[in-house]
This record gives structure tokens, C-alpha cells and sequence, in this order.
């Protein structure tokens, strides 16, 4: 009996050093793929005042409104909307 319960408490210690692996590793390449995100738009040209930004070294003026722009808009929510972005009647 004794020897079945070392050998479940291994298993379990071993289970437990996998998820926590698994864990690390999720949590590692989401702050990778973050941090080149932040690396692309430091590097973008938005204007955070208008939220647009253009694309290509273009500018919005010879490439028109909006056109191969960014538009940052809160989330999909308007400015005075209260819902939560999944439910919100206006979102984008």
C-alpha cells in the first residue's frame, strides 16, 4: 500500500512540474509576441491625438482619409457607451 502511494505522489509531482512548464511556456511566448507588437507600433507613425497613423512612410494627406491608416477606437466602444465591448449595441 505504501508503495502504490510513493508511486501516485510521483505521479502527481510530475504532473505538476509539466503544467507548470506548459504554463511558463504560454506565458513566455504571450510576453514575446507582446513586446514585438510594442516594438511594430513604437515604430509606427500614429498620431495617438487622432488615432490615425499611416502606413508605408505614406502620409494620411497624399494617401487620403483613412486609407492604409490606423484607427485606434477604444476598443469597438463609443466614447459615451457604457456596455461592456461584446454586448455594446454601437460597437464597430
Amino acid at each position: 500500500m505504501k508503495g502504490q502511494l510513493k508511486k501516485t505522489e510521483e505521479v502527481t509531482a510530475r504532473q505538476n512540474t509539466i503544467e507548470k512548464q506548459v504554463r511558463q511556456n504560454y506565458i513566455k511566448r504571450r510576453l514575446v509576441t507582446t513586446y514585438k507588437a510594442l516594438q511594430r507600433f513604437s515604430q509606427s507613425e500614429v498620431d495617438l491625438e487622432t488615432g490615425v497613423g499611416t502606413a508605408g512612410g505614406s502620409t494620411a494627406a497624399t494617401a487620403g482619409p483613412g486609407a492604409a491608416g490606423v484607427k485606434i477606437d477604444g476598443g469597438g466602444r463609443d466614447a459615451g457607451c457604457t456596455h461592456s465591448p461584446p454586448s455594446c449595441p454601437r460597437r464597430v
